[in-house]
């Protein structure tokens, strides 16, 4: 059966620096989430990052890329995938703008 997650971004609030980070996934450890969606975060390298996770034996379920750098960061974005050990690299919504036709898409 799948695990639950949480989506990092509903606690961005508190996520804004690198003590409330920290903080934060220690508490949302100490809860039993074990899998989260993440995104990159200022203060952690990506390696960084995973330790924290394995440290609370927590994984990720993906690593984000934002949809206008899919272009310029696709490579660093696989990179970072591979590091957490996940197959998937999520984005956000295509601008309004691109919605037009399937070449926007």
């Amino acid at each position: 059966m799948p695990e639950i997650g949480l989506q990092m971004y509903t606690l961005r609030e508190h996520t804004k620096t690198k003590e409330d980070y920290l903080e934060t996934i220690r508490r949302v450890a100490e809860i039993g989430y074990r899998s989260l969606q993440i995104r990159s975060v200022p203060f952690l390298t990506a390696e960084e990052h995973k330790a924290l996770l394995d440290k609370y034996s927590i994984k990720a379920d993906s690593v984000f890329l934002p949809v206008g750098e899919i272009e310029s960061r696709i490579d660093e974005a696989v990179a970072e995938a591979k590091i957490f050990g996940v197959d998937v690299i999520r984005t956000d919504s295509i601008p309004t703008e691109q919605r037009n036709d399937e070449n926007g898409y």
